[in-house]
């Protein structure tokens, strides 16, 4: 349950949602199946560092795209760029209330006995 819950502090102290997992899971008193759990922790959060960087790098360029247009035409482009900021804002507010859900989730069923995989997780580091 704690490689599931610790992940959490990755949004007061960076990095922390990758290496939480992987403490946990390197730990001296390790089972099968707390094992299991920290793996698949620590490939949700590395997933989601993948998926955020790609997400910001398209909020970037979609900034500069619509600062461009901002520039040609003032009022139309600069209500465009403040409707394509808002939207991008409430989709990364969104986010992370999924994140914090999927990963709360994650700890009641590991707590619960249940081998539980996150939805949407890269399949990499086995």
């Amino acid at each position: 349950m704690l490689a599931h819950a610790l992940t959490l502090l990755g949004w007061a102290i960076p990095l922390a949602g990758l290496l939480a997992p992987a403490v946990v899971g390197w730990s001296e008193r390790r089972s099968a199946y707390v094992e299991f759990h920290a793996r698949v922790s620590l490939r949700f959060q590395a997933s989601c560092l993948i998926y955020e960087l790609v997400g910001l790098s398209a909020m970037g360029a979609c900034y500069l795209m619509l600062e461009s247009q901002a520039r040609e035409g003032p009022w139309i482009g600069h209500f465009l760029l403040v409707v394509a900021m808002v939207s991008l804002g409430l989709l990364g507010l969104t986010w992370v209330f999924a994140v914090m859900a999927l990963v709360l989730q994650a700890s009641v069923q590991a707590h619960a006995g249940v081998h539980y995989r996150y939805p949407f997780t890269l399949r990499f580091l086995r």
